[in-house]
């Protein structure tokens, strides 16, 4: 895992590719909102398909499924470009 991964996984930044952590047997994308491994722990896998042929099974709150729409970057921007709402 070199430093930019790990970077990544700690920023919890969306990207291809997933990470499996050994002392659980989970595998997570990187976005993935539960408690970061140590660094050690963790393995990369190019797909989810990919870390569960090597004996891992899907984190219960991503899914092991890298994101590809952004849906809370989506809602920001909206709420940031929406007209301010003044009530009397």
């Amino acid at each position: 895992m070199t430093d930019q991964d790990w970077a990544d996984l700690l920023a919890r930044r969306h990207r291809g590719g997933v990470y499996a952590v050994v002392t659980t047997g989970v595998v997570c994308c990187f976005g993935c909102p539960a408690r970061p491994p140590l660094r050690r722990n963790a393995r990369l896998f190019d797909s989810r398909e990919a870390a569960q042929a090597a004996g891992f099974r899907a984190c219960k709150r991503c899914g092991g499924q890298p994101k590809t729409d952004q849906p809370v970057a989506w809602a920001r921007c909206s709420i940031a470009s929406a007209p301010s709402l003044e009530f009397p």
